[in-house]
Parts: structure tokens; C-alpha cells; sequence
């Protein structure tokens, strides 16, 4: 007879449920390397997501703005937690959405190759560390969209961030949005 055999069944069945793979499913069940268990082995059927608006800024130079923007966006993921979302997704530019005339090289007037030189990139990674740090703290998954510096000669490109490690919700999980909270 299987040792633990009543936990396999549970593993088992909730791959048949969502279609993953026996060690898909095995990984809501283990606890994650820090001590933690997985979010969905307490078994939630609701996921309560925040779908938060901040003000856009364009000049990726203006370290205060920058700065500013990361202010705004940790105050709105402290918001999204205090109303118990587990998920608060930002719009693509929530920290800097450079503007064309901004980063050109012909200048303000007159839209060029851009100079993403100018971009205070310390700042930015700063500031996404901080709300790296800050979604740990309270456990709230953060989707944000980001400016990203490649190595050159490649331009730095947009994409999505999710601090905690990976994105908690799939269509295959059994698992459905409770609610969508507007911040």
C-alpha cells in the first residue's frame, strides 16, 4: 500500500481538475522554499483583484517625478491590501511612460531616435525595488509594467513585473475573480 496515499489522491485529482501535470499540481501542496505555503493550498475558490490608476509621467530625467510615481504606486498597493485584493495590476507606464519628444536626440520639438541615456535608470530600478520589497511585505502579488534596460546596442523594451516569483492565478486553477476593486 502507497504511504500517504489520501495525499496523492488530492494531488491527483486536482490535475485532472485543472489539467496540470502530476508535479504542477503537487506544488500547491509543498511548502515553497522560504517556509510559505503556496497561496492556493488553503484551497480559495475567489481571488480579489485591485486594478489600480496612477498618473502618467513622461520624463524618465525628472528623478522627483520618478520617485513621486513610486510613492503613488506603494500607496496604492497599502490601499489594494487593507481591502483584502491579493492582486493589484497597474497600467503599462504606472512609474514613467517616456514620451517620444522627451527622449528624442532632435529635441522637444521634433520627434527622433531617442537617447535613452537620459533615462535615470538607478532611480527606476530603485523604485521597483521598493515596491518589489513592499509586495512581500504584505503578500500582495504586483503586476507592473515597466521601461526595461537591455545591454546595448538593443533599446530597452516594456514589460510586466510581478514581484513574489510568479503570476497566482490561472484560468486552469479552479480558482475565479471574486471581484474587481477599482483604487
Amino acid at each position: 500500500m502507497t504511504a500517504r496515499r489520501n495525499f496523492k489522491r488530492q494531488v491527483r485529482a486536482r490535475a485532472a481538475k485543472t489539467g496540470e501535470s502530476y508535479t504542477s499540481a503537487l506544488r500547491h501542496f509543498r511548502p515553497t522554499p522560504s517556509g510559505d505555503v503556496m497561496p492556493e493550498a488553503g484551497n480559495p475558490k475567489n481571488v480579489r483583484l485591485a486594478a489600480a490608476q496612477t498618473t502618467v509621467r513622461e520624463d524618465p530625467r525628472d528623478v522627483e517625478a520618478l520617485h513621486e510615481s513610486g510613492r503613488g504606486v506603494r500607496a496604492l498597493m497599502r490601499q489594494a491590501s487593507a481591502r483584502q485584493a491579493r492582486i493589484v495590476h497597474f497600467p503599462e507606464g504606472a512609474i514613467c511612460f517616456p514620451s517620444k519628444l522627451v527622449m528624442s536626440v532632435d529635441g522637444p520639438d521634433a520627434a527622433g531616435p531617442a537617447d535613452w541615456n537620459r533615462c535615470q535608470w538607478p532611480v527606476l530600478r530603485s523604485e521597483l525595488a521598493a515596491i518589489a520589497e513592499l509586495a512581500r511585505e504584505l503578500r500582495l502579488w504586483t503586476v507592473i509594467p515597466s521601461v526595461h534596460r537591455l545591454t546595448g546596442p538593443n533599446r530597452p523594451h516594456n514589460s510586466l513585473s510581478a514581484p513574489r516569483g510568479a503570476v497566482p492565478y490561472s484560468p486552469r486553477s479552479g480558482q475565479r475573480l471574486e471581484e474587481c476593486l477599482w483604487i
